[in-house]
């Protein structure tokens, strides 16, 4: 059943887009009168398309009260959308048909391609050649279909569109998904929840059209409000960002479920940064960054649909609670802080409010539990939601009831009016409630849910990215960079290219940082006819390094010596260097003398390339830790300072930010400032360079950030200009 049956062909979409959504005219090529395989064509006609249907089969007749054509060829009207259902070997030919006849896009159901190995490779290409020849864009092959309730379009072999048992809607929720099964778990979880489903296609192996380019479209589609995705993995990493980006503009929320979250081992790295930055953090971190709601089940994508459907700007993280119950409040209070979400105390007037309103045996806190007196009254229970939705403490309510399943209509109708009245979101749980009551509640205008977890689980998901106070929103871009600074570090990476370098090394390295403004320790170096001649400016106490173009990790072989607080322990520290120089048989070694910071925290700063999005800049906990267990978030350089404080607002071991031990915290603003500088030198230098690490980058216990050590790994492929 199709509802609001408007057509929208608005002139800013791609015509491919119009045509697959709004066609005029299908054509079904593969039309069977057998049961067992006429699903395209029934489903098609039940919906009840809008436009004019073709059947298509060689062999002519009727089927299901349709004179069927031969070829596609014989069409004499233009089709719009052809729904391609023949077996993998006559789909080129069919293809080839539908460019000869205008056809402008040909969604392929058919299986049997690229995903059964080299002679479907082979067959998907055939398919893609006829259809670059003739104009014909493809979606597909190896999908389940595509339906556009605007059109009353159900182009799909999924049997839920036979028996719908909620109205489709021309505006509302879009779904989009890489796994026809798993998009039709989607689908009808969705129409069981009561989400108005406007638009359903699977992708299939992406022939030609891709998810990302699919996702872009639906972003801007007007009668698109929410768009829940299903991704196995991304193949335009930019097309992808570039969509992203523009649903953040548009606040339109997209929730993404991503599968194939372990990583089965970073990839051998000179830099500890690459190594760490598995795919599964970079998706995390550039998925929070875009604005983009991640989904860890099927439940919690459907659920958080719900809520963005209600809030579609997202909500907050305090959460006020009112139960019938103290064991529900407390079972609440659990979920909220395991979920990293607040509880916070009633503001003096609503709690002076609740007084008047509750018997005295109710202690007033949250949660609220009102011991019951509200299960048989409507007027208590709509005097509690308003006192609650006023305080201006909390961001959302959440409602938890149950009882005798019989008083679900009751309660569903004083809630349906009372909800909509309120100033906040209202997430209403009725604990064991009958199956259909959740969705009830939906159609009622009330986002409901059976259970404390499931509703809190939707809040995590839809919860708005915390703003910093003060910091810009906007996303900036890399405007263009420091000449001076470009200039030095493409004179450093031809010299390193020239004499077969990988690498720069720290010295190397640290020039560059410091030229495009990230602070860096002051140090010095002495080469190999220095012996024991030593700064007569030195401050001690000083570190001794050993430097190497073969020693991209020094530390690791005892090439650092640190505490030398005098001039003798600096020549004693530079021999004992110069020894293991001759030990490792390096061919080249100077040394270098570098200030001793007073550590107060380690931090680690680096870039590497991610084979998705491409450059990716890593924040996170240095020194050691990042040894032991990496505590890191994940950057696209397209970032602002409210991005990077943000992301380190999400590493674990605030306590070491925060001043540990007497120290001075971390200076966040200071850090967001080097975090940005450092973004637009990745991006200033991703032509010629792939992997950058800064660890440790120091914050002092004064409150200084300094780089102590840097390396950059060259491209190969690549010559600086």
């Amino acid at each position: 059943m199709v509802t609001d049956r408007v057509g929208h062909r608005g002139e800013s979409a791609a015509p491919w887009y119009q045509a697959l959504v709004s066609p005029r005219r299908v054509a079904v090529v593969g039309a069977s009168a057998d049961p067992a395989k006429g699903g395209l064509l029934r489903n098609l006609l039940r919906l009840g398309f809008h436009g004019d249907a073709v059947a298509v089969n060689p062999k002519g007749g009727t089927i299901d009260g349709l004179i069927a054509v031969a070829d596609i060829r014989d069409v004499d009207e233009p089709v719009d959308l052809a729904l391609v259902a023949v077996p993998a070997r006559h789909v080129p030919d069919a293809i080839a048909g539908c460019a000869e006849a205008g056809v402008r896009v040909a969604y392929i159901v058919s299986s049997g391609f690229a995903e059964l190995g080299e002679q479907g490779a082979e067959l998907q290409a055939q398919a893609v050649r006829e259809a670059a020849r003739g104009g014909v864009r493809l979606v597909g092959p190896n999908t389940n279909g595509i339906i556009s309730a605007r059109s009353g379009l159900a182009g799909t072999i999924m049997t839920p569109v036979g028996d719908l048992s909620a109205p489709l809607t021309s505006s509302g929720v879009a779904v989009i998904t890489q796994s026809g099964a798993i998009g039709a778990f989607i689908f009808t979880g969705c129409l069981a929840a009561g989400l108005p489903v406007g638009t359903y296609t699977s992708t299939g192996n992406e022939a030609d059209v891709g998810f990302e380019e699919l996702l872009s479209a639906l972003v801007d589609d007007p009668s698109v409000q929410v768009i829940l995705a299903y991704v196995e993995g991304l193949r335009d990493g930019a097309g992808f960002i570039k969509a992203a980006r523009r649903a953040q503009e548009l606040g339109k929320p997209i929730v993404l479920l991503k599968v194939g979250v372990t990583d089965a081992g970073a990839r051998a790295s000179a830099s500890h940064t690459a190594s760490m930055a598995g795919r599964d953090i970079v998706y995390h971190g550039v998925l929070r960054q875009l604005g983009v709601r991640r989904a860890n089940t099927l439940r919690e994508l459907i659920d958080a649909g719900r809520l963005l459907m209600a809030a579609p700007a997202g909500v907050g993280t305090r959460v006020g609670v009112v139960t019938i119950s103290g064991g529900l409040g407390v079972m609440a209070t659990d979920e909220i802080v395991r979920r990293s979400l607040q509880v916070p105390a009633w503001n003096a007037e609503c709690a002076t409010r609740f007084d008047e309103l509750l018997p005295d045996y109710v202690t007033v806190q949250n949660p609220l539990d009102t011991s019951g007196v509200m299960a048989d009254d409507v007027a208590l229970l709509r005097a509690v939601l308003e006192t609650a939705s006023a305080d201006d403490q909390t961001d959302l309510i959440l409602l938890s009831l149950g009882g005798s399943r019989t008083r679900e209509q009751t309660v569903l109708t004083a809630l349906s009016e009372i909800v909509p009245t309120l100033a906040k979101p209202v997430l209403v749980v009725w604990v064991s409630a009958s199956s259909e009551f959740p969705a009830a509640m939906h159609r009622s205008g009330i986002t409901g849910f059976d259970s404390i977890e499931a509703a809190l689980a939707a809040v995590s998901v839809a919860r708005r990215a915390p703003s910093p106070a003060g910091e810009e929103e906007s996303i900036p871009r890399h405007g263009a960079p420091n000449r001076q600074a470009l200039d030095v570090a493409a004179a450093l990476i031809t010299w390193a290219q020239a004499t077969g370098r990988a690498a720069l090394d720290e010295v190397e390295s640290k020039a560059i940082l410091r030229g495009f403004g990230v602070p860096t320790v002051a140090e010095q170096m002495l080469g190999a006819d220095d012996e024991s001649c030593l700064p007569a400016d030195l401050v001690y106490p000083v570190v001794a390094k050993l430097r190497s173009p073969e020693l991209p990790h020094k530390s690791d072989v005892g090439g650092v010596r640190m505490g030398l607080s005098d001039p003798a322990a600096a020549r004693r520290a530079i021999s004992e260097l110069r020894a293991l120089a001759g030990e490792l048989k390096l061919a080249q070694a100077d040394i270098v003398i570098q200030e001793q910071v007073d550590i107060g925290a380690e931090l680690i700063l680096g870039a590497s390339e991610d084979p998705t999005f491409g450059p990716v800049v890593t924040i996170g906990i240095g020194g050691v830790h990042a040894e032991v267990e990496p505590d890191i978030q994940i950057l696209l350089p397209s970032l602002n300072r409210s991005d990077v404080l943000d992301a380190v607002d999400q590493l674990r071991s605030q306590k070491l930010l925060n001043g540990f031990r007497g120290a001075a915290p971390v200076p966040r603003p200071d850090l967001a400032n080097t975090v940005v500088r450092f973004a637009d030198m990745v991006h200033a230098l991703s032509p010629w360079v792939s992997e950058i690490d800064v660890n440790p980058l120091i914050a002092d216990r004064h409150g200084r950030l300094v780089a102590v050590d840097g390396l950059m790994v060259l491209r190969r492929d690549r010559k600086a200009d």
